[in-house]
């Protein structure tokens, strides 16, 4: 809702919003600046965020919410050389009890198996924490990208072989044998790994492979078969790989595409050929080669967010596809939500750990009661 020169109100309408606004092209043109489309396809302003817990002069990084069969919950965050969880009742962050030392600003990757939570920063020994206890198996591969696939921990992202992707014994995730191990051609890097309705999809930097383990007559066991399923496109980061609905988006360092299964009744998997990114393609075109192991992805609420880096080294464009919109794109730019380090959600609502000063979490909000009010107003007078 707009106000006139005489402060009354006053509306307008589009038959095609979407062709109304302006997108990315070379003309200089751009998305809609920290704005969301709501229902019904409106525009609203996005009304920002709240600090969880206090601001920080010191990085904090890799957010992850473990929750127990048990009902016992823990929000953990990194910073400095400790892992740390929130407290709901005081509201602040304090060091896990009995938390080792761990190499600061060194990332983490999780998972969780078995009611226990498995996770890495590929400096330090892997490690797993049930609640209480934290326990480290150093003869395991020191990794941060970790997924759970046929009763396996799988484990990449280990520095000293960043090609390779190590399993372990079948329902032991600690134990791992020698021989164990899976190196798809290639010289580019593992970036993640997607357990992906019965089989293991490993993205490297250009390319994507796929896991299976068929039994072997000879041998009697279960051996892992490797088949390319694309020799073109990966994923160019850590973090450039996620669940969206039924199939898996990835942002390859240039462009957003999508991998999923493309025949029902034989389950073939296949990239998608529309790339989604399309309509920010200009701005894209901006990332500096140097900072796109920095990119990150994540979905929820039937958004798809793309953190990128355009005019500095860390994160600070947060690009919004809202997927019940035609995939139209808004972004958030110059404040605290563009700066995206990890994401987390929690009861629908989403955190996010901050690349830029000052440092802390943020817990996001959307839509406040006045804008609330006005989609009413907007959809009824409609």
């Amino acid at each position: 809702m707009l106000k006139s020169p005489t402060k009354r109100d006053f509306q307008k309408v589009f038959d095609d919003l979407q062709s109304a606004i302006d997108v990315d092209a070379s003309d200089g043109r751009s998305v809609p600046v920290n704005m969301n489309f709501v229902d019904k396809g409106y525009l609203t302003k996005d009304t920002g965020f709240t600090i969880f817990g206090d601001s920080e002069g010191q990085l904090t990084h890799s957010l992850f919410y473990y929750k127990k069969k048990n009902g016992n919950t823990y929000t953990i965050r990194a910073k400095g050389t400790k892992l740390q969880s929130y407290n709901f009742n005081d509201r602040t962050w304090s060091d896990i009890p009995a938390c080792p030392t761990f190499t600061e600003g060194a990332e983490f990757g999780y998972i969780t198996y078995n009611d226990d939570l498995y996770f890495g920063n590929a400096v330090e020994s892997l490690y797993k924490f049930d609640g209480i206890t934290f326990t480290a198996y150093a003869s395991a591969p020191k990794g941060n990208l970790l997924e759970i696939f046929e009763d396996r921990l799988f484990v990449s992202g280990v520095t000293a072989e960043p090609l390779t992707a190590y399993y372990s014994n079948v329902g032991i995730p600690t134990t791992f044998s020698v021989a164990d191990l899976i190196k798809p051609l290639g010289t580019d890097s593992i970036t993640n790994l997607k357990n992906y309705y019965g089989s293991l999809l490993i993205f490297k930097e250009e390319s994507i492979w796929k896991v299976t383990f068929n039994f072997d007559q000879v041998s009697s066991l279960y051996v892992p078969k490797l088949d390319s399923q694309s020799g073109t496109y990966g994923a160019c980061s850590k973090k450039a790989v996620q669940w969206v609905e039924n199939d898996l988006w990835f942002f390859t360092g240039l462009e957003l595409r999508s991998i999923g299964i493309t025949d029902n009744i034989t389950g073939s998997l296949g990239i998608n050929k529309t790339v989604l990114s399309e309509n920010i393609k200009e701005t894209l075109k901006l990332i500096d080669n140097a900072n796109k192991t920095k990119i990150i992805v994540f979905y929820d609420n039937r958004r798809f967010y793309l953190g990128v880096p355009i005019t500095d080294d860390e994160v600070d464009t947060v690009f919004v596809c809202h997927t019940l919109f035609k995939n139209s794109w808004t972004k958030y730019t110059g404040r605290s939500k563009s700066t995206v380090n990890s994401f987390m959600v929690i009861d629908d609502i989403v955190y996010t750990s901050t690349t830029q000063v000052p440092y802390g979490i943020i817990k996001w909000t959307v839509e406040t009661e006045d804008s609330e009010n006005l989609n009413n107003a907007l959809s009824t007078e409609s």
